[in-house]
């Protein structure tokens, strides 16, 4: 196996339910529902949606899509490229700005419901499990700004006429993927990468840019 590489998911959709929304219906009918407090439960559009609306979220077309990232990460550890040990970490930076490192030899729950059980317990307790000495997902105390210098050249992967295609001559240590459901990534970010390549004139979800992009460098590794 050559050169070794990471990839972080970018703006994931991935939350708690924010403090202004614990009193609306559909939170109080899932909080019910699941005999949880609202301050612990994942955001989710799916459930959500009525009530997000009206309380016109800032970006909400980002957020309440845990979803996304649940099949992102499913298709980067269950990557060939992983599993051949071609992945050196994998992070996942939110839309709340957190950022968390996933073991590459973790093995998440296929069933969502289950994920979200084990999110909700991540974002909450900062770590899973809670406690022990082994870590599988745990949150950094860095920005996303200090990860990214520590892991130079830093990559974008996006699906707009501003990045340039895919070629062979792929070369990063950082690979970056946006996990939420629409729209562009933050300038902030963008402005951090070394470059920004499409994987091609199609608009991609994050699951299949995450697998396209694993096989392409576990391609390249293995000639």
């Amino acid at each position: 196996m050559g050169k070794r590489i990471s990839i972080i998911l970018l703006e994931s959709s991935l939350e708690l339910v924010p403090r202004h929304l614990w009193d609306k219906p559909s939170i109080r009918a899932s909080a019910r529902r699941k005999r949880r407090h609202p301050s612990k439960m994942l955001l989710d559009k799916s459930i959500h949606r009525p009530d997000m609306a009206r309380a016109r979220l800032p970006n909400a077309w980002k957020r309440g899509r845990p979803d996304i990232v649940h099949r992102t990460l499913l298709a980067v550890l269950g990557s060939p490229l992983n599993l051949d040990g071609g992945i050196e970490a994998i992070y996942m930076h939110t839309v709340e700005d957190r950022v968390f490192q996933i073991d590459v030899k973790t093995r998440l729950p296929k069933n969502y419901n289950q994920f979200v059980g084990l999110m909700e317990q991540l974002l909450v307790s900062k770590r899973v499990p809670p406690t022990g000495e082994k870590k599988l997902i745990w949150e950094l105390d860095t920005s996303l700004k200090e990860l990214v210098e520590s892991h130079r050249p830093f990559i974008i992967l996006e699906n707009y006429e501003t990045c340039r295609p895919v070629k062979s001559d792929i070369e990063g240590r950082l690979y970056g993927i946006g996990a939420f459901p629409a729209g562009r990534l933050d300038p902030r970010i963008l402005e951090l990468a070394d470059n920004c390549l499409s994987l091609g004139p199609y608009t991609l979800d994050a699951s299949t840019t995450a697998s396209h992009l694993t096989c392409l460098l576990w391609s390249k590794q293995i000639r």
